[in-house]
């Protein structure tokens, strides 16, 4: 009966240049997997801060009638600058009903607040329904920040964030997320301390319910980690 043929001893070395070849990759593999996942779920977990800005009610102002714009926010010589201070029911535009000068028609203001953009330019012809300026209420009604683009997914509306104002020692206060918006949006700059465009998902907030926030306000907003599966 023939013997079994005796085996041949592998060296160490020829063993470690195997081991290196095929198990070492197979190791970073799961290891820079691991890292991967840990890094996911921490930033996940991270509490982005960001600035936020508080808004009143938005109202148009449009032309009742076909015709010329005469005055705009109560100044026929000048555009109005935007913040002008204007009250409910102050005459806030005169338009010329077609070409007769003689058939004025006033608008007056649905609300008090201020004109926060330009407002139509003084003899411009005006169609009826075309936007003469807008008016943003003082009354604060909500909160609207931008949610980093580089988070790993937007918040979802009912989740919870915290909100304070910037002042020194300000606390937070808890409210919850109203609505996010479709697609990262480019948001430019609104108060002197926030200089770089703001990119991110929009987001609009609820005024929590013990605050002091004034329309046009800046505050501090923290999404907190929140339950979703």
């Amino acid at each position: 009966m023939p013997s079994r043929p005796e085996r041949i001893p592998i060296p160490w070395p020829q063993r470690w240049e195997t081991i290196r070849e095929r198990a070492i990759p197979a190791i970073c593999f799961v290891a820079t997997a691991a890292a991967c996942a840990w890094l996911w779920r921490a930033q996940s977990s991270m509490a982005p801060l960001v600035v936020g800005h508080v808004y009143g009610d938005v109202v148009e102002v449009r032309s009742p009638v076909d015709g010329r714009l005469l005055m705009a926010g109560g100044d026929s010589s000048a555009a109005t600058p935007t913040l002008a201070r204007i009250e409910r029911d102050a005459v806030c535009a005169r338009v010329a009903r077609g070409d007769d000068a003689a058939q004025v028609v006033e608008v007056v203001a649905p609300l008090s607040g201020v004109i926060s953009g330009p407002p139509a330019p003084t003899g411009q012809f005006l169609s009826k329904g075309d936007v003469i300026l807008t008016i943003t209420s003082g009354v604060p009604k909500y909160i609207v920040c931008s949610f980093p683009e580089s988070a790993p997914a937007p918040p979802r509306p009912g989740e919870p964030v915290a909100v304070r104002s910037k002042a020194p020692g300000a606390e937070w206060v808890r409210s919850t997320i109203q609505a996010v918006g479709p697609a990262v949006e480019t948001r430019p700059p609104r108060t002197p301390d926030v200089v770089v465009p703001e990119t991110g998902w929009p987001v609009r907030v609820a005024l929590p319910a013990e605050h002091e926030f004034a329309a046009g306000a800046t505050v501090e907003v923290r999404f907190l980690p929140s339950n979703r599966k």
